[in-house]
C-alpha cells in the first residue's frame, strides 16, 4: 500500500466523519429549535389564560393573589421576550440546513473516493480533484461545527461506529 493509498484512505475517512458530525449538528440544531418553540408556545398559553382569566374574574383572587399572578405574568413575558430574542439571534434552522447540506455535499465527495480507492488501479488525479473538492466544500459551507460538536459525536454521536 503506497503512502498515497494511505493518505487517501485517511482522508476518505476524514470526509466521513465531517459528515456524520454535521448531519449530527443538523439534527441536534432542529432538536434544540422544536424545543425553543415548544417553550415559547407554552409561555404564550400561560400569559394569555392567566391574562385572560384575570380580566374576566377579577373579584375571584385576593389583592394578594393578584399582585402575584400578575408578578408570574412580568417574569413569564420577560423570560419570553428574552428566549425569542436568543433564538432569533441564534438563527438555528438556517444554521441546521446549512450543516445538513454540506453533510450531503461531502458524502457524495466521500463515496467517489471511496469509489476510486476500491479500484485495483485507483486514479491518483482524480483523487486528487475529489480532495480539492472536498476542501472547497467545507470552506464554501461558510459556518463549520464546534470542537464540542466533535466531541459529542466522538462519544458515541450519530454515525460514530
Amino acid at each position: 500500500m503506497s503512502d498515497q493509498y494511505k493518505y487517501y484512505d485517511n482522508l476518505s475517512k476524514i470526509m466521513i466523519k465531517t459528515r456524520n458530525i454535521r448531519f449530527q449538528v443538523s439534527e441536534s440544531e432542529k432538536r434544540k429549535e422544536k424545543f425553543s418553540i415548544t417553550t415559547i408556545t407554552m409561555l404564550s398559553i400561560y400569559i394569555a389564560c392567566w391574562s385572560l382569566i384575570l380580566a374576566i374574574f377579577p373579584k375571584e383572587f385576593s389583592d394578594f393573589q393578584s399582585k402575584a399572578l400578575n408578578l408570574s405574568l412580568v417574569v413569564a413575558s420577560v423570560s419570553l421576550l428574552a428566549i425569542s430574542i436568543f433564538d432569533y439571534a441564534s438563527n438555528r434552522s438556517v444554521f441546521a440546513e446549512q450543516m445538513l447540506q454540506n453533510a450531503f455535499s461531502i458524502s457524495k465527495i466521500a463515496r467517489e473516493t471511496e469509489r476510486q480507492l476500491k479500484n485495483p488501479n485507483p486514479s491518483y488525479e482524480r483523487l486528487d480533484d475529489l480532495a480539492q473538492s472536498y476542501e472547497e466544500t467545507v470552506k464554501n459551507a461558510g459556518v463549520n461545527h464546534s470542537s464540542i460538536d466533535y466531541n459529542i459525536w466522538k462519544r458515541g454521536g450519530p454515525g460514530n461506529s
